[in-house]
């Protein structure tokens, strides 16, 4: 008599991650959680969201009561238009022109939130100002590091920043560093428009303290450091997007320093006006280098190769010798 043997058990099925988190318990719904956190998890993707409840203190009943917020429209109304330099409204580049600190342009970024990117971050990283700096240095960012930290440094990207300055002979501690947004995008995700829009006063704001502060430095024609942009979206919000990233890098290009967001900061020097009021003087265009982000060097060997043609036409215009 002949038998027929058992089937063969078949194998369970991969078990769902929320089988895996429900037998992992409590440690493993808080590393989900912190995984969709870190994938920006936290907005909402439908085209309306409403505001979570106000926790700043101070914040008005009317915030408080904003009601759902239309995303799409939002973000329409506040684009820049074309391809113009983000641009504030005149009372907002008033109030930003009015703070003549970090500490009181703090005050202000905490207010506003950029567009809603103060509730995602976890806290604001303030630029890293050196006194007399040899270049000021905007980038792409903050990142995650920076976000946890507060530290405008930390990171791969920085540390990489801090091998690129190196290279050139200069020295890491000589050098400002700006953040091209107070808050880190959730996930790391690139700025939308209206982000961008609504921290570009505050940047240039940055920039003007940054550049009195400076005094007689050492750098660039006009007594003031050069200033290095590291990133498109930096690129964007400082210089506009009238020529693309690809043809300003490498390129050296001029910063006009009018308007009141560039005006009224400390050491700013007066002189007398035909009325014999105190005026300040025009302020010298700022020289400025646009080139890749740092993290991009791991793209590939002729992003490194650029970068590094970018890096030794920076160390010639400091007056440093020629590096192969």
């Amino acid at each position: 008599m002949t038998t027929t043997p058992p089937p063969s058990p078949q194998a369970a099925p991969p078990a769902t991650m929320a089988d895996q988190i429900l037998e992992g318990g409590r440690d493993a719904l808080l590393a989900a959680l912190r995984l969709q956190c870190e994938w920006g998890c936290g907005e909402a993707v439908s085209d309306d969201m409403r505001l979570p409840p106000a926790i700043l203190k101070g914040e008005s009943q009317a915030a408080r009561a904003a009601g759902p917020l239309a995303l799409g429209e939002a973000n329409r109304a506040s684009s820049p238009q074309g391809n113009a330099k983000p641009q504030p409204t005149p009372a907002q580049a008033g109030e930003v022109a009015a703070a003549r600190s970090w500490p009181d342009l703090a005050t202000l970024m905490a207010r506003d939130g950029g567009a809603g990117l103060a509730r995602t971050a976890t806290r604001l990283v303030a630029p890293a100002l050196v006194r007399q700096p040899r270049l000021i240095v905007v980038m792409d960012g903050p990142a995650a590091e920076s976000d946890r930290t507060g530290d405008a440094w930390a990171g791969e990207g920085g540390a990489l920043l801090r091998q690129c300055l190196h290279s050139i002979d200069m020295d890491p501690g000589t050098v400002s560093l700006l953040p091209a947004l107070p808050w880190r995008p959730p996930g790391d995700r690139p700025p939308q428009p209206a982000e961008m829009k609504a921290c570009a006063p505050f940047l240039l704001r940055q920039l003007a303290l940054a550049t009195t502060r400076a005094g007689v430095s050492v750098g660039g024609s006009s007594g003031q450091p050069p200033l290095l942009v590291l990133g498109a979206y930096a690129c964007q919000m400082i210089l506009g997007r009238e020529v693309p990233f690809a043809q300003r890098r490498g390129q050296w290009a001029q910063l006009e320093r009018s308007g009141p967001l560039w005006r009224g900061a400390p050491q700013t020097s007066q002189v007398e006006g035909p009325e014999g009021q105190g005026e300040s003087p025009p302020l010298a265009a700022l020289a400025v280098m646009v080139s890749y982000h740092p993290l991009q060097l791991q793209a590939s060997p002729n992003m490194r190769r650029l970068l590094w043609d970018d890096l030794r036409a920076l160390r010639r215009h400091l007056g440093g010798g020629v590096l192969t």
